[in-house]
């Protein structure tokens, strides 16, 4: 290939069809837990395209979001862990490119020092997993790792860091509680109370790998333990061993009881303690037992949240109850209409109030409640509530939501599926997406589909509301490129009559639908549904084969069964005798009658949809017809002129995976890697080692691992190389485009992924320019419409947008 510098891709036209801005800065999923909050703001571990994995700041709004310590230059990352605040200072676990150390901050550059190195075996950038968790033990700040020793803590003055000596060298990241006296955390094999130091440091009559739901109340910690080999019970302990004591006064939970412990959560100077399928209230300091007057009876699902320090709700199935005062009682506060979901879904506690969920994901609504009947209200689902975020996970160990004053900082995601940094104001639930900087959304274009009339339909994301593309049509301009439908296409448009089918995943339903339009652009703003079919458009294909034949419409469904309609509602019927189709092969259509890949060869099949023969044997994955010249296979290779008695196989040819019928009696096979030239019924090899083919001409080009992008024509056997190995391959009239292989680049040579074009030889190869300045587009050809040829790519100002070449 031709080295030097590239200039800017000529001939390309940006159709951008998600102008918006979108988040830019991602959280680190690694990184847990999500944030810490000090003076008002959070801090967090996150990233962007500019960035590794580095400190960030947010004060809940996109202006006062930025980084605030880069400790790894660059695009490399520091991956900031076990973020922690005590008093005026951030604490947290991070890499600096050569060695993992313990950090005190102030949240600026001039105010972050290491207070020590970490013992996290393998120094390299995988090595936060080693980084567990971070905890205040008095006046000490401690971090546990996965190492040996695995906890040090800083003095008091918090100046640096020492080992402390611990039995048991393996955490587990929850559970670990501090009472502003001691901290009490488990290992595999014991629980543990320490104060951050040696002396302050000793182990717990209680099996560490059993201990769950520890609650501090003052000096003291609520917990359950399992140390009997049959059942759990729940204990307080002072952090002494002689102030370890089990609650008699509430059965053991057998092993195989059928309503497993649901937690437990403070309720002023008591504990409300979920178990074996009963609601109690303990008091740490005196043991005493008391039950929840007017309380349901809870099961698995049930949950509790805190409202504040002497509220509690109580979430079950629709219902949700408030439980306060001493003694406590339970009284039912809201009754939640939630549709087909059957249990609310605790979220999140600040500002005097609890949030929950009342659905699955970006199906559910958000509540707000302060306990009170007039309090509890839902705020809106988190598309009405904000822009390009959808639902975090609910309550989860270590916690995805941070408290900061009156804003919840939280994980949600963008519309690239990515953790996102997200803040909700509790004043008015307002949610806004927190950026960093102006970067445009994507809309990641895919199935393209000319029309019979003119334009093209294509699916692609414009939509902030939507976490999956739509379908959208285009004559070739910025200004003719519009919205048609609100769900993703799964299969090509198929003209019958004046009306275009289409398969578009189903916007209320789960599966697929078959839909209509009548031949007129201006009419596809009502498409008409016509009937519902079973599939799974979650993969983001979208070739799910249709044909018309005589006046039916033929498509498969998910499980390849072939259906048939005449385009009127409910007018789809299973076609009886035709047998299960292969799927991803292309069908076929020749003089009124339908040819189908399947698992006993090619099936041929009049209008009606009857079987008419079958043609071979053996399972069918690709085939093709030119000028009634059939050549098909998978199991073995077969040239047909489409009767029983005209099936011949090709000898020596097997595990066939691609045909091209470049002219009648002439076509291209690939088989194991291996491209064929068939002609009649004999097979010669060209070229092996094959990782892609299209056809190009009245041949076909194909790349090769060992010998690069090679062109063969006509009756040659003799390929032509034209370029080193390629990818992205596509043709367009009589050219053929490519991005070169990152693989495979020569010293001088652009980096990968930029487009470049043939005509088959190789004085005739050049490139076309820059798509992005630096690293790859990402290119994906995507069909041709009049002149023009189509494809997805990532660009500088536009995101991943649709783009028109001439």
């Amino acid at each position: 290939m031709d080295g030097g510098s590239l200039q800017p891709a000529v001939g390309f036209d940006v159709l951008d069809v998600n102008p918006r801005k979108a988040t830019s800065v991602h959280l680190s999923a690694r990184s847990l837990p999500w944030g810490a909050t000090l003076q008002g703001k959070v801090y967090f571990a996150g990233s962007n395209h500019d960035h590794g994995v580095e400190l960030w700041v947010t004060d809940g709004t996109p202006a006062g979001t930025k980084l605030a310590v880069d400790l790894a230059s660059g695009t490399q990352s520091s991956w900031p862990s076990a973020l922690f605040a005590h008093g005026n200072a951030l604490y947290f676990a991070a890499y600096d490119g050569t060695t993992w150390a313990f950090y005190r901050s102030d949240g600026t550059p001039a105010g972050t020092r290491s207070l020590g190195a970490l013992p996290t075996g393998n120094p390299n950038i995988t090595s936060y997993v080693d980084i567990a968790q971070t905890f205040d033990a008095g006046d000490r700040v401690c971090v546990w790792a996965n190492a040996s020793p695995s906890l040090w803590c800083t003095d008091t003055a918090q100046s640096s860091i020492a080992p402390v000596s611990m039995a048991g060298s393996t955490p587990l990241d929850a559970d670990v509680v501090s009472t502003g006296n001691y901290a009490l955390l488990r290992t595999q094999s014991q629980t543990v109370r320490t104060d951050g130091t040696n002396a302050g440091t000793t182990t717990l009559p209680l099996s560490g790998a059993g201990v769950r739901g520890a609650v501090a109340v003052g000096n003291r910690i609520l917990l359950t333990a399992h140390p009997d080999s049959d059942g759990r019970t729940v204990w307080v302990t002072d952090g002494t061993t002689e102030g370890t004591r089990k609650v008699d006064a509430i059965p053991k939970q057998l092993d195989n009881s059928p309503n497993p412990a649901g937690g437990q959560v403070r309720l002023g100077n008591s504990v409300i303690v979920h178990f074996d399928g009963k609601l109690y209230t303990v008091d740490p300091a005196t043991l005493a037992v008391t039950s929840i007057a007017g309380a349901p009876t809870p099961h698995s699902s049930t949950e509790l949240v805190p409202v504040t320090e002497s509220r509690v709700l109580l979430l079950q199935e629709k219902d949700v109850w408030v439980i306060e005062g001493t003694p406590a009682t339970a009284t039912k506060i809201a009754t939640v209409d939630n549709g087909p979901y059957d249990q609310l879904q605790g979220w999140a506690t600040g500002a005097g109030a609890a949030f929950f969920w009342d659905g699955e994901r970006n199906k559910g609504r958000i509540w707000r409640s302060d306990g009170t009947p007039a309090g509890t209200r839902a705020l809106g689902t988190m598309q009405t509530l904000g822009p390009a975020v959808y639902p975090p996970e609910s309550f989860s160990t270590p916690p995805r939501r941070v408290i900061a004053a009156d804003w919840l900082f939280f994980s949600c995601e963008d519309e690239g599926s990515w953790p996102t940094a997200c803040a909700m104001k509790f004043a008015d639930g307002k949610l806004s997406v927190i950026p960093v900087e102006d970067r445009t959304a994507s809309s990641n274009p895919g199935g393209f589909y000319p029309l019979e009339g003119g334009g093209a339909v294509f699916a692609a994301n414009g939509s902030y509301s939507s976490r999956y593309p739509q379908t959208w049509f285009t004559d070739g301009t910025q200004g003719g490129t519009r919205r048609v439908s609100e769900t993703t296409l799964v299969g090509p448009p198929v003209k019958l009559g004046d009306r275009y089918f289409i398969l578009r995943q189903s916007k209320e339903r789960s599966g697929c639908e078959l839909a209509a339009w009548r031949d007129d652009p201006a009419s596809m703003a009502t498409v008409q549904y016509l009937e519902d079919f079973a599939c799974d458009p979650s993969g983001g294909t979208f070739d799910l084969p249709m044909v018309a034949v005589g006046n039916r419409i033929f498509f498969a469904d998910a499980n390849e069964s072939v259906l048939a309609t005449d385009g009127t509602a409910t007018g789809a019927s299973k076609q009886g005798n035709l047998p299960r189709v292969t799927e991803g092969a292309r069908w076929l259509v020749r003089d009124g009658a339908l040819y189908l890949p399947t698992s006993n060869g090619l099936q041929k099949a009049d209008a009606t949809g009857q079987v008419l023969a079958t043609l071979g044997s053996g399972k069918v994955r690709a085939a093709g017809e030119a000028g009634g010249s059939f050549v098909f296979g998978g199991e073995r290779l077969f040239v047909s002129d489409g009767t029983p008695a005209g099936t011949t196989q090709v000898p020596s040819v097997s595990d066939v995976t691609y045909v091209h019928v470049a002219a009648p009696h002439r076509a291209f096979v690939l088989a194991r890697k291996i491209v064929y030239r068939v002609e009649g019924e004999s097979a010669v090899q060209i070229a092996s080692d094959v990782e892609a083919i299209v056809p190009f001409r009245d041949g076909v080009a194909i790349d090769t691992f060992n010998a690069g992008l090679q062109v063969v024509f006509g009756n040659s056997n003799s390929p032509t190389r034209v370029a080193n190995r390629a990818e992205a391959l596509y043709v367009h009239g009589d050219r053929l485009y490519f991005a070169p292989d990152s693989t495979f680049i020569q010293p001088g040579d652009k980096i990968s992924g930029e487009p470049w074009v043939s005509d088959g030889t190789p004085a005739g190869t050049r490139a076309l320019g820059e798509l992005l300045p630096e690293g790859s587009p990402r290119l994906r050809w995507l069909g041709t419409m009049g002149d023009a040829a189509f494809l997805a790519a990532d660009t500088e100002r536009h995101g991943r947008e649709l783009l028109r070449f001439k």
